[in-house]
């Protein structure tokens, strides 16, 4: 391995070379690092696009990206993201301004059309349609999320992925080997794919579920910021969030139910979305306390409606595994209270 001296010396060589290439081959070559970076791109999505755990999905993701670096380096091809490490040789004098610039300029714009490229050979083979377009919903919603950030966003959060990149790539220089390349460029590019610069909306979108429900911050009794008891927290982040909903009205969903929890921040209120035509009616009728909804299962609780809604009783089961199962006789037992509640509402109806 080199050391990190000798490392700046020769990346300082490879300064020259880059800025002297000729433009039709620099932006041949930049096309090739394009479409790498897509490959990978198009892999690392498919490889999350049917992982329902978000966290996982993105580690998933992170450990195949790094493919399109690892090409881009071994086959000697220019990208503009690792090419902004060129700015090394404007500060040593090894190169002009301008020559850095003219070859920014280029090779930006060979990534982007070797980018373009494999995008549409992807359309054009049908590609996306893998995993019955759940390969398509994925790289929609990430377009859509990347289009969506303002300027200042995607300038930010540029700057922390080229970074990450341009660490990848001097880490690169400093292995002797191709699998010493490989291997250095691996935890750098997973990192920003990791770090994540999406939102789980979009990644809940992308899974196309007919119905999603948007929780605002209740205070539990039990959680650390009421104990805490954080008053300088003023949970900004919390209407924040549910800003971010037109992402579900431009995906076609539609709010249909609404409900406040004790103790819910700033008086916002959890929405149910859906897809027109599969809206969940369960949801209505337990919000309306019209409706006898009976429960199965830990934690559940039966709710027994009459008379219009003048009549009501609850039935609760055990809240924990260990203990609903130990005590299913006395659910069993609770459960009885069904058979009560009509008998005594419909009287000697149900008899004979």
């Amino acid at each position: 391995m080199y050391t990190p001296k000798e490392i700046a010396e020769n990346y300082l060589s490879a300064c020259r070379t880059k800025a002297a290439l000729p433009l039709g081959r620099m932006f041949l070559l930049a096309c090739l690092a394009g479409a790498f970076v897509a490959l990978a791109g198009v892999a690392s999505t498919a490889a999350a696009a049917t992982v329902g755990d978000p966290s996982l999905a993105k580690l998933v993701s992170g450990c195949v990206f790094p493919a399109g670096l690892a090409m881009v380096i071994v086959a000697g091809s220019e990208l503009f993201t690792g090419n902004n490490l060129m700015i090394m040789g404007v500060l040593a004098r090894t190169i002009t301004v301008r020559r850095m610039l003219r070859n920014w300029l280029v090779v930006y714009l060979g990534n982007f059309a070797g980018a373009v490229l494999v995008a549409a050979l992807c359309v054009s083979g049908h590609v996306f349609s893998a995993f019955g377009g759940k390969l398509a919903a994925s790289v929609i919603a990430i377009a859509q999320t990347k289009a969506g950030l303002t300027f200042g966003d995607a300038f930010v959060r540029g700057i922390l992925c080229n970074f990450l990149v341009c660490i990848a790539v001097w880490m690169a220089n400093a292995a002797k080997t191709a699998g010493g390349k490989i291997a250095a460029v691996f935890f750098p590019i997973m990192a920003f794919v990791v770090a994540g610069f999406e939102h789980s909306l979009r990644q809940a979108i992308a899974l196309q579920p007919e119905n999603i429900t948007v929780h605002t911050l209740t205070l539990k009794r039990a959680s650390r910021i009421v104990i805490e008891d954080q008053k300088e927290n003023d949970y900004a982040d919390v209407a924040a969030m549910l800003e971010k909903c037109h992402l579900l009205a431009e995906a076609g969903y539609r709010p249909y139910y609404l409900y406040r929890q004790k103790n819910t921040l700033q008086n916002l209120e959890n929405v149910g979305w859906c897809k027109p035509g599969h809206e969940g009616y369960y949801n209505i009728y337990i919000m309306e306390e019209v409706q006898t909804i009976l429960s199965a299962g830990a934690g559940g609780s039966t709710k027994l409606v009459a008379d219009g809604g003048k009549r009501m009783q609850r039935i609760f089961n055990f809240k924990y595994p260990t203990e609903y199962i130990q005590r299913f006789d006395e659910v069993l037992e609770r459960k009885k209270g069904v058979a009560v509640f009509y008998d005594h509402d419909l009287g000697t109806e149900t008899s004979g």
